[in-house]
C-alpha cells in the first residue's frame, strides 16, 4: 500500500485556522483536523464503522474516505470528507470537511458518533461539548 500524501511545513503552516486564506478563493466549508499514531489501515477501518453504525455509505480511495447519507429527503445529501495526510512516518494527519448538506446534521455525526467513535484512537479531538469543527475556513 502506498504512503499518505506527506504535508511540508508550508501545508503545516497554512493549515493554522489564523493563517488560513482559503476564505479568498473558495465558499467556506466546516471542517476539524485531528493526529493520530495510529496505522492508516486502523484509521480508516475505524472510519468506515462509524459510517455503517449510523447507516451512512463508506468509500475509500488511497487515503480519502467519503461518507455519504442521502436518506434524509428535507435536508439533501450530506456528503463528509476525511482526507489522511502524513506529517512523519509515525504520525498522520486526518482532516474532515463538510462537502454538502445541512450544518446542523454534519455537527451532529460529528458530534453523536464520529467523535466517540474514534476517541482513543486518534489526538487533538475537540472536547465532547465543544462544537464540532476545530476551525471553519472563511
Amino acid at each position: 500500500m502506498r504512503r499518505p500524501k506527506s504535508l511540508n511545513v508550508f501545508d503545516i503552516i497554512t493549515s493554522s485556522p489564523s493563517l488560513d486564506l482559503s476564505g479568498l478563493f473558495q465558499e467556506p466549508s466546516e471542517q476539524m483536523r485531528f493526529t493520530s499514531s495510529a496505522p492508516v489501515s486502523k484509521i480508516i477501518f475505524k472510519l468506515e464503522e462509524v459510517a455503517g453504525h449510523v447507516s451512512f455509505t463508506a468509500r475509500t480511495k488511497e487515503y480519502q474516505v467519503s461518507i455519504e447519507e442521502t436518506r434524509n429527503e428535507n435536508q439533501g445529501v450530506l456528503l463528509i470528507s476525511a482526507k489522511i495526510f502524513e506529517l512523519t512516518p509515525e504520525l498522520v494527519m486526518v482532516k474532515v470537511c463538510k462537502k454538502a448538506g445541512d450544518t446542523t446534521q454534519y455537527r451532529q455525526f460529528c458530534n453523536n458518533e464520529l467523535k466517540p467513535g474514534l476517541r482513543g484512537l486518534v489526538d487533538g479531538l475537540p472536547e465532547d461539548n465543544a462544537e464540532c469543527m476545530a476551525s471553519i475556513s472563511g
